[in-house]
């Protein structure tokens, strides 16, 4: 096991997924785990009501015409090379039209959107092969090794996911908060959960935008998480569907 606080091991991984897993079935926010013990990840797909006034959304007429409704599959996958989760996220209106990387630039935060203007590039799924677009893990292990101390490794994921969601509009319930705070020795056992026989949650009638689990939620004024890095760019990609 990496002895680096900031790092999981595949076997860490799967245990914090499933802890995070355990009280979103509680809660009813969604998430579930897809695919095999080895080679699964965590996933969610969640709706937005497009505001036709609304001129942040960049949307343009024709498309809020054709629909009222953007789904938005994220899903997070382990990286062996950084040892660390990686969100991956893909949009499509209700006619299974794909946003593009601009039109989801443009659903972010004011606050967060200087922050993703590198680091949201499209990426192919590393399981699925499918295009999608994701967040540079560049600088995860050392934006949470800094936070470790604070939380149990268990939580580990639903920490980072209430840093790095936002930035692509996923926000945690704050009742999360619970089952992450305070430190624990690292994670042990005989074996990892077996994940792939989690049962699904139904999707939340509503998500409450939570602030982040170990601190204030980003105003307009305030800086954002360093947790992002550059990547390189590509053509924008399609939706992933379920």
């Amino acid at each position: 096991m990496d002895s680096d606080p900031g790092r999981l091991s595949q076997w860490e991984f799967r245990v914090s997924c499933q802890e995070l897993i355990r009280h979103s079935d509680v809660i009813g926010d969604g998430w579930a785990w897809r695919g095999g013990d080895e080679e699964g990840f965590l996933a969610k797909t969640r709706w937005e009501e497009v505001n036709p006034c609304d001129e942040a959304s960049q949307l343009s007429m024709a498309a809020v015409a054709l629909s009222q409704s953007l789904r938005f599959d994220h899903h997070v996958v382990y990286s062996a090379s950084f040892a660390v989760p990686v969100l991956y996220t893909a949009a499509c209106r209700q006619d299974g039209s794909p946003l593009s990387l601009e039109e989801l630039r443009s659903r972010i935060p004011k606050s967060l959107r200087d922050s993703v203007t590198d680091s949201l590039t499209p990426q192919e799924h590393p399981l699925l092969g499918c295009p999608c677009f994701w967040l540079h893990p560049c600088r995860t292990s050392a934006v949470m090794r800094s936070m470790m101390s604070h939380i149990r490794r268990e939580g580990y994921v639903a920490a980072w996911l209430s840093v790095i969601g936002p930035h692509v509009g996923l926000s945690l319930p704050i009742s999360y908060a619970a089952s992450v705070l305070g430190p624990a020795p690292s994670i042990t056992g005989p074996s990892p959960p077996d994940l792939a026989s989690s049962s699904d949650s139904p999707a939340p009638s509503s998500c409450i935008p939570a602030p982040l689990l170990l601190g204030s939620a980003p105003s307009s004024d305030s800086p954002a998480p360093s947790l992002l890095g550059p990547a390189p760019s590509s053509d924008s990609p399609t939706p992933l569907h379920s």
